[in-house]
């Protein structure tokens, strides 16, 4: 494939943006610039010493506009592929200088089942992320840890520069890609790795819903003084299946119970379900568990077979 097609950019972005365009416009909206130094009092602090990941926001974003590929199928998810990629400097603009984030790293995510080319279907994860934020921001503010923050990696969709054969843009998740270990901390079928933030972090989800929800299938990166957490997964007690496939609703919320130990974080006064059991529907495993109300299926390798064919068809 050309230089070209091998590239994929912000949706709507058609004019330059340069850096000096960006920082401007990120401090007035209050987002902190991680290329800007010494702009305040003490100076901007980090939570990596390359300075990709700062512990003053609770979420890192796509500051620059366009990126490369650079590793296909680089590795995979439960539903996408991951691409591995860098920002980079737009061929089409002249003049671009690739934003705030030229040359740094960023992961691609498109789905294993084929190209899509609307924005809806990656609303699922949207929407994760957002219900993920509010949580995390409300736990980071009750001081549960008082020597680290929790951050949550943003993706937003993106479109390849270029229409395919079919003349459509094919549509992407893109977002930072971690620096360091990548861990998997719990997942949406109980297990968990033994750290005693994250296991905390899934349980004050439940109590500070109301019962509602679950934050689970916490996964990331663990640095000196931050966590910080990608694709998350959310389970509804009410059986919506609001949060996509990996939601296994109240089902999944008893039997994460049923497995949850509360660690030194965990506070005596924060809710449980009122029922908690072990679903026999559920394998305790390391990995992402699907929707367990795809007809009669209940295999794992039977449900992701059945979530592609759902998937193809609505292409």
């Amino acid at each position: 494939m050309s230089y070209y097609s091998d590239s994929v950019q912000l949706i709507g972005t058609k004019n330059p943006y340069s850096t000096a365009v960006i920082n401007k416009r990120a401090q007035q909206q209050g987002v902190i610039d991680l290329t800007l130094t010494n702009t305040r009092k003490h100076g901007p602090k980090y939570s990596t010493k390359n300075g990709k990941r700062s512990k003053l926001t609770h979420e890192t974003r796509n500051l620059s506009r366009f990126a490369h590929y650079d590793v296909m199928k680089w590795g995979e998810g439960a539903f996408k592929w991951v691409h591995k990629g860098h920002y980079g400097v737009n061929p089409t603009i002249p003049g671009d200088d690739g934003g705030p984030q030229n040359g740094e790293c960023c992961v691609i995510k498109e789905f294993k089942t084929g190209s899509v080319y609307e924005d809806s279907y990656f609303s699922a994860d949207i929407i994760t992320v957002t219900k993920a934020r509010q949580v995390i921001d409300a736990f980071n503010e009750g001081n549960f840890v008082s020597n680290r923050k929790i951050l949550l990696n943003q993706p937003a969709i993106w479109q390849d520069i270029y229409p395919d054969a079919n003349g459509k843009h094919k549509k992407k998740l893109v977002e930072p890609m971690l620096e360091g270990e990548f861990l998997k901390f719990n997942s949406n079928s109980g297990y968990t790795n033994g750290a005693e933030v994250m296991q905390a972090l899934s349980h004050f989800s439940y109590h500070h819903t109301g019962g509602k929800y679950l934050l689970c299938d916490l996964q990331g990166g663990h640095y000196d003084d931050a966590y910080v957490l990608t694709d998350p997964v959310v389970m509804s007690s009410d059986n919506s299946k609001a949060y996509g496939p990996t939601d296994l609703g109240s089902e999944g919320i008893e039997n994460f119970f049923a497995r949850h130990r509360c660690t030194i974080f965990c506070k005596s006064q924060w809710r449980k379900p009122f029922r908690s059991q072990i679903s026999k529907n559920i394998s305790c495993t390391t990995g992402t568990s699907m929707s367990l109300t795809i007809g009669d299926v209940k295999s794992e390798a039977a449900r992701k077979a059945s979530l592609a064919a759902i998937l193809s068809s609505r292409r």
